[in-house]
């Protein structure tokens, strides 16, 4: 519920309201199937937003040197 969720051709994308930006998510219909992304999608909707200022480094990419 409150997922928006779209596609064209074999690419699928949603938007994930309940935080203070809205979560987007994109996938290949070759790489996952509906009923697989709409049990992820329902797990990441009732995730709880972090804490502003928590380490959260693991989750953006990095150059490496």
């Amino acid at each position: 519920e409150g997922a928006m969720w779209s596609s064209n051709d074999k690419l699928h994308w949603a938007f994930l309201p309940g935080w203070d930006k809205v979560r987007m998510l994109s996938w290949s219909s070759e790489t996952c199937s509906d009923d697989a992304v709409a049990k992820l999608i329902a797990h990441m909707l009732s995730a709880k937003q972090p804490a502003k200022g928590s380490a959260r480094d693991g989750l953006v990419p990095r150059r490496r040197s």
